[in-house]
């Protein structure tokens, strides 16, 4: 068994950057964050219809792009907020599939 000490060495080996980021529909004002040059690739997605988080999501992906930062952006016509967490019918509910799809490209998944 390590001990305490041993322990908080082997954790502070390990890095904390997640491999990937996965935004959907963010909600933050514009200004208020910063993208490092090292933040993870990212696939951000929402609706058009709902429209206070489209200005957000945009702004994200050209700060990202900005940084050199590999990206991916969906922007679905409809869905509204909350198409990620119901069935909607809608083309925004593939959503999940094009994450899968980035993150197999990525060799994130494996196919």
């Amino acid at each position: 068994m390590l001990s305490s000490t041993a322990t908080s060495k082997v954790i502070e080996r390990v890095s904390s950057r997640p491999d990937f980021a996965v935004v959907v529909y963010p909600g933050f004002r514009p200004g208020t964050i910063t993208v490092p040059k090292d933040a993870p690739p990212t696939f951000l997605v929402c609706a058009d219809n709902d429209r206070s988080h489209v200005v957000t999501t945009v702004n994200l992906y050209l700060d990202l792009e900005k940084q050199g930062v590999s990206s991916e952006m969906h922007i679905y016509a409809s869905g509204g907020h909350g198409f990620g967490m119901r069935e909607t019918g809608l083309p925004a509910a593939s959503w999940p599939d094009r994450l899968t799809q980035w993150m197999v490209d990525r060799k994130l998944l494996k196919p």
